[in-house]
């Protein structure tokens, strides 16, 4: 994988604990012409999420899905990691196919990042940016959705998207979801839940909305889904000298039938936290007592969880599994993942990683069906030989992003006895 896709970016505003994923745009509405919160179109209360923004590891439990460039031609080769040995192989069945080039059934036309989705029962919902045959020559890029099954034969070719997700999506086990949204003058937001038509006889990729709200401004959607709705967090901000404080104020429930529940109030110097991956929840920290609750979605009731050090700073990257949360804090300028468990003591993760030569904590990036943690072990840093459109033979060092699977327990540990995914150098 690509050093530059694998990097976590940590980042000290707490406003990217309540910032959506999903693509945003500006565009100007008169305001007798703004719409209003509709019903959605369809039953949403089975909707499930399949991926968090950015992801490149899309999972049904068992298998990594990622992509690579190819090697002899542009575009990108679909590959398998078995996450219970580490093995990686092209998703391609062609026999004696060397794996390089627009020949390789694991070949896509791509040009940029992609979401692998697996479905229940077994096809592969792909859909990727391309500048490929379905755009002319000279237009923006835009996006394309196919279906595979799991031995990467195509089942429907790559359809456009009228728009290029870059969020989260999800599945009520028929079709796909996105969010899209589009940033009004005035602040406010008309976001909109895009759904994918996945049964050929229906037409496949067809695009429709499922549901849709105008949300005020400074109400921002996570990504995290209930039965009811999307979860949200309500802020504002202020300046305190020259530096402009974000103040968490509301945990918000946006339901399907378009109004608008508060779950929870924060107090002046806490903030919510609704972990990006594992287990659905949501937490509320205080940073001038150290004191992290678990937050009850239904009633808003809290409990005590766990106690850390004063002053820390909550950033993005978090992940749930049953009673263990493991999220990032920045305290003076440094990032400290830490590893909670309901009633224990705090363990600060000590175990450093090398990213573009900067050292930085281990993080979490995903969690398995299992409970299982994908981590980020740093880079692997190698040489590599090709020969350029002209014929020259070009030698240049490159780098891949070292992945690991363990168990909370051994993550808690530093993760030293973490099984290491086979890199696609060595592959």
């Amino acid at each position: 994988m690509d050093k530059r896709i694998g990097s976590i970016l940590l980042a000290v505003c707490l406003l990217l604990l309540a910032s959506c994923g999903a693509k945003r745009e500006t565009v100007a509405v008169e305001p007798d012409t703004a719409a209003q919160s509709s019903v959605p179109e369809a039953d949403l209360t089975s909707l499930r999420q399949l991926s968090q923004e950015g992801a490149l590891w899309q999972l049904d439990g068992t298998t990594l899905y990622t992509t690579v460039a190819a090697p002899q031609s542009r575009g990108k080769l679909l590959q398998t990691v078995d996450l219970n040995t580490g093995k990686r192989q092209a998703l391609c069945s062609k026999p004696g196919c060397t794996h390089q080039d627009e020949s390789c059934g694991a070949w896509l036309d791509c040009e940029s990042e992609i979401a692998v989705l697996p479905m229940e029962d077994g096809r592969l919902v792909l859909v990727y940016g391309r500048y490929g045959p379905l755009e002319k020559q000279g237009a923006e890029p835009s996006a394309a959705v196919e279906l595979r099954d799991t031995s990467g034969a195509v089942l429907c070719p790559a359809t456009p998207l009228p728009h290029r997700p870059s969020g989260a999506f999800y599945t009520d086990g028929i079709a796909v979801y996105y969010l899209w949204e589009q940033w009004l003058e005035d602040g406010s937001v008309n976001a909109s839940l895009i759904r994918i038509e996945l049964d050929a006889a229906k037409g496949f990729g067809q695009a429709s909305t499922a549901a849709f709200w105008q949300l005020p401004a400074m109400l921002s959607l996570t990504e995290r889904c209930t039965e009811q709705g999307l979860l949200a967090i309500r802020w504002e901000h202020r300046m305190e000298g020259q530096t402009q404080v974000v103040q968490h104020r509301e945990l918000c429930l946006v339901q399907w039938d378009g109004t608008v529940r508060t779950v929870a109030e924060a107090k002046d110097g806490q903030a919510f936290l609704i972990p990006d991956t594992g287990e659905l929840a949501a937490f509320c920290f205080d940073s001038a007592t150290g004191t992290m609750a678990r937050l009850d979605l239904a009633t808003g009731e809290s409990e005590p969880f766990a106690r850390l050090p004063e002053g820390l700073q909550l950033t993005e990257g978090s992940a749930c599994v049953g009673d263990v949360l493991i999220c990032n804090f920045i305290q003076d300028g440094e990032a400290k993942p830490f590893y909670l468990e309901k009633g224990g003591e705090p363990v600060e993760i000590r175990r450093q990683t090398s990213h573009n030569g900067y050292l930085r904590p281990a993080m979490v990036l995903d969690v398995l069906e299992d409970g299982r943690l994908i981590v980020d072990l740093g880079d692997l840093e190698y040489e590599e030989s090709y020969t350029d459109q002209t014929g020259q033979w070009i030698t240049s060092r490159t780098s891949e992003t070292l992945l690991g699977i363990c168990t909370p327990e051994q993550y808690r540990e530093g993760a030293a006895d973490c099984l290491t995914l086979e890199t696609n150098h060595k592959f």
